[in-house]
């Protein structure tokens, strides 16, 4: 996600962070989005397009921050990915099969660095805010982990 806020920035785009839309609307070819940081401060700013990228709340942005109604739904899923440094020698990736039958893959990231993770599966609960994952890491982690063993001793 750093990568992609860099890369907006580099483009012209302004990143506020701690700050959430309150209200949006069309206004011709632009939206006006009003905005209001921590400190309870807002501001009005203007703009040609409009990301939603609330994650779980989407669909609450849509429909209460620019009052439009969506004939989509939200799927929520959850899924887990660490970033560890990379254990092997080559540019390529691994699928594997965890005890829990959910799949597991090992891929190659940035130079030096491998990025291990869940597959999604679904989610039934409430939406809540984020929540400590060291646990489902561990688990992606100790999945891969006896499967690379002698790449790591020999690496």
């Amino acid at each position: 996600m750093i990568l992609n806020l860099i890369d907006a920035t580099q483009n012209g785009a302004r990143i506020l962070p701690r700050t959430r839309a309150v209200r949006a609307r069309r206004d011709g070819e632009f939206w006006l989005l009003e905005m209001q940081g921590d400190d309870g401060t807002t501001q009005v700013v203007r703009s040609r397009a409009l990301v939603n990228a609330a994650g779980p709340w989407v669909q609450d942005v849509i429909q209460g921050v620019t009052g439009l109604n969506s004939a989509q739904s939200v799927r929520l899923v959850k899924g887990s990915h660490i970033v560890v440094p990379k254990f092997w020698n080559g540019p390529q990736a691994y699928l594997l099969q965890n005890t829990d039958r959910r799949v597991i893959f090992v891929n190659p990231y940035e130079n030096d660095l491998a990025l291990i993770g869940t597959t999604d599966i679904p989610y039934q609960g409430a939406r809540r805010g984020r929540r400590d994952r060291r646990g489902r890491d561990r688990l992606s982690v100790a999945g891969a982990a006896p499967l690379f063993s002698h790449a790591a001793a020999a690496g």
